[in-house]
């Protein structure tokens, strides 16, 4: 489990807690919560040997007729 979370919350167990220091505006804590969830992804699948440039069962053309 990994949370990322303000330096001042409390209370959360996880296995790899991320704490953004100082006081932020909300909407700038979620901008850091998905960056940093978007680049845990790609490690974790990188970590695990999936192919990451060309996920199985995702196509970046879309077929015209």
């Amino acid at each position: 489990v990994t949370a990322v979370l303000p330096a001042a919350e409390g209370g959360i167990s996880a296995d790899l807690p991320h704490r953004v220091p100082g006081a932020h505006p909300a909407w700038l804590f979620d901008l850091v919560a998905v960056g940093f969830g978007q680049v845990a992804a790609l490690r974790l699948g990188e970590r695990y040997g999936a192919n990451v440039d060309a996920p199985a069962g995702l196509s970046k053309v879309t077929l015209t007729r």
